[in-house]
C-alpha cells in the first residue's frame, strides 16, 4: 500500500477499521458546513457499503502517529462517474473532513495530492468536486492546490425529505 508523508502526517487509502472515524467525520462535516443533522446509523451503513461495493467509491485517510499508535485526522471519498466521451471515469472528491486541531497545517494538502496521484495512476479524465457555492475558504484552497472553476453549472431534483 502506497504512503505518502508530510512531517508527521500520513496518508493512505482506507480500510474498514477506519469506517467509525470517517462515519463520525462525514456527521460532523454535515452539520459544520450546511448545518444538517444527519442519522448516525445510515451514515454508517453509508460508509460501511463503500467499502464492501467497491464501485461505490474509495475512501483515503490521513493519519497521524500517536507513539506507537496511527490516529486517523482526516478524510475523504471519491467516487466514479463513467464518460462515454473520454471512455474513462472523472473522479469527484467529497466528504472532505480534516479535524480542526490539525487544519491549515498541510493535512488537506497532503490529502488532496495523494488522491490526485492515484486519480492520474488510474487514468481518470479529470478530479472534480461540488463545493457550496459560500463555503470561500474551500474554494481558496482548491485554486491554490491547481484546480479550476468548471463551466458546468450543477442542477439537481430532490428526492429526499429536506
Amino acid at each position: 500500500m502506497q504512503e505518502n508523508t508530510f512531517t508527521e502526517y500520513t496518508c493512505r487509502r482506507a480500510v474498514i477499521g477506519d469506517a467509525p472515524s470517517i462515519t463520525d467525520f462525514n456527521i460532523r462535516m454535515a452539520l459544520e458546513t450546511e448545518g444538517i443533522n444527519l442519522t448516525p446509523s445510515i451514515v454508517k451503513r453509508g460508509v460501511e457499503t463503500v467499502f464492501e461495493r467497491e464501485e461505490k467509491g474509495r475512501y483515503y485517510v490521513a493519519t497521524i502517529s500517536e507513539g506507537d499508535n496511527e490516529k486517523v485526522i482526516g478524510s475523504c471519498l471519491i467516487t466514479m462517474e463513467w464518460s462515454d466521451w473520454r471512455c474513462c471515469d472523472y473522479f469527484y472528491l467529497q466528504s472532505v473532513f480534516i479535524e480542526p486541531e490539525h487544519r491549515r497545517k498541510g493535512v488537506f494538502s497532503l490529502l488532496y495530492k495523494f488522491v490526485e496521484s492515484e486519480c492520474i495512476k488510474a487514468g481518470t479524465a479529470s478530479l472534480r468536486l461540488y463545493v457550496d457555492k459560500g463555503n470561500e475558504k474551500a474554494k481558496q484552497s482548491y485554486l491554490k492546490l491547481g484546480m479550476e472553476v468548471s463551466h458546468y453549472e450543477m442542477f439537481e431534483k430532490n428526492f429526499y425529505e429536506k
